[in-house]
């Protein structure tokens, strides 16, 4: 079908078929229909890679294959408006897409000098200190950020000659303008690496002792959950009338009644809910138990409504699905902490913080107000091990309140 489809003008099909690319056009246009874009979408995107294929023919070029990415920098390079260089980009980015579920790449990315050093170290996180692949994938950034910082060359051309001192000194300048939990990520990768790094001897000192511990006092903070009355509001304020505001609704619901984390809402699936014996089953996490709890009735009605009213159809299993084409799960944290934050603005609401792991301090700050013990906290949660759970004693105020104090003699 392809472009025909869309444009019954012959010209106008001949025109979208110029160029090196314009093999691709009449695929890239299904794709873009399999993947329930929209016409107007659509009619866009295509004139764009047709834009492209005729800069790229005005450089010589006639086959897909002889395109370099300096060819494609010239191309965005030019000075397009800024609102039609966002278009180009994103018909790009889909254009590409389509191109590698073909198996087709057109040009191929340029690896970092450092790649190699980072996959073999990667690979020693999984064999032998078997973390996740999340993590794994975590400390790749991390490491990708300091290298980067101190110079790539740099860094690989005297890593048998770095020095305690040398790393030291760019930890804790690259770190000054960060906050705790960032200083602390990239501390424990970089032990992680220069441990790694002593191992395989590629390094002449060992350098890991060097750097520095970040001192996390236990129980030293409250938690930032969020208030009884400002979850009644977010959960008011959703426009549930709207396909997002029922998937929205949807999502905060889960937050707020079993406090789970986020990545157990982003890979709950469609066979997790269990209908019959009215059951919802979520995934165990950060070495957690799973849970197995019982289907509230609004939390019911609001993943009926979104999945009746709201949820495009697709192949995934995972129960919640991006609201724009191509429709697919979520893929990061930020994606649920982006709606708390739109949700909460929409609401005017002033939030301890826009993640979602508020909720489940406020799901467990509600249960130690309600004197639920905190070994039922702790299955609740998905914690094995209940100092874990301990944190949420701070909260339980009338309880401390009892606690009597002496008088100083």
């Amino acid at each position: 079908m392809g472009l025909s489809h869309f444009f019954s003008c012959p010209r106008a099909i001949e025109r979208h078929h110029f160029g090196p690319l314009g093999v691709f056009q009449d695929g890239f246009c299904d794709w873009l229909m399999d993947k329930q874009y929209s016409k107007s979408i659509i009619y866009v995107y295509i004139p764009h890679i047709t834009h492209l294929s005729c800069f790229l023919h005005t450089q010589g070029l006639s086959h897909y294959q002889e395109i370099e990415k300096v060819h494609l920098d010239a191309y965005f390079a030019q000075s397009f408006p800024s609102f039609y260089l966002k278009m180009a980009h994103q018909a790009y980015r889909r254009f590409l897409h389509y191109l590698k579920e073909q198996g087709i790449i057109l040009v191929n990315p340029v690896q970092p000098i450092y790649q190699s050093l980072i996959d073999q170290y990667c690979q020693w996180c999984k064999n032998y200190r078997h973390l996740s692949q999340a993590s794994i994938e975590l400390r790749s950034q991390y490491l990708s950020c300091f290298i980067n910082k101190f110079g790539q060359q740099k860094f690989i051309d005297n890593l048998a000659q770095l020095t305690p001192h040398q790393i030291r000194t760019a930890f804790i300048h690259y770190s000054a303008n960060k906050g705790v939990s960032w200083r602390r990520s990239m501390a424990s990768t970089l032990r992680s690496f220069f441990q790694f790094c002593d191992k395989k001897g590629l390094t002449q000192r060992a350098i890991s002792p060097a750097i520095p511990r970040i001192s996390a006092y236990r129980l030293s903070t409250l938690p930032k959950g969020i208030t009884e009355q400002d979850a009644e509001t977010l959960l008011t304020a959703v426009d549930r009338e709207t396909k997002v505001g029922k998937r929205n609704y949807a999502i905060l619901r889960l937050l707020y009644d079993y406090g789970v984390r986020n990545a157990q809402i982003r890979t709950l699936r469609l066979q997790d809910i269990d209908w019959q014996n009215e059951t919802l089953s979520f995934k165990a996490l950060k070495f957690g138990n799973p849970l197995r709890v019982p289907l509230l009735d609004e939390v019911a009605y609001a993943l009926i409504d979104y999945l009746q009213h709201g949820r495009p159809k697709s192949h995934f299993q995972e129960v919640f699905l991006t609201h724009n084409a191509p429709f697919h799960p979520f893929c990061q944290c930020k994606n649920i902490d982006s709606i708390i934050l739109i949700q909460a603005t929409q609401a005017n609401l002033n939030l301890p913080s826009h993640g979602s792991h508020m909720f489940r301090h406020g799901f467990a700050t509600r249960l130690v107000n309600q004197e639920v013990p905190l070994k039922d906290i702790a299955d609740l949660l998905g914690h094995k091990c209940i100092q874990t759970t301990a944190q949420y004693s701070k909260v339980d105020f009338v309880a401390l309140n009892n606690v009597p104090l002496e008088f100083p003699v």
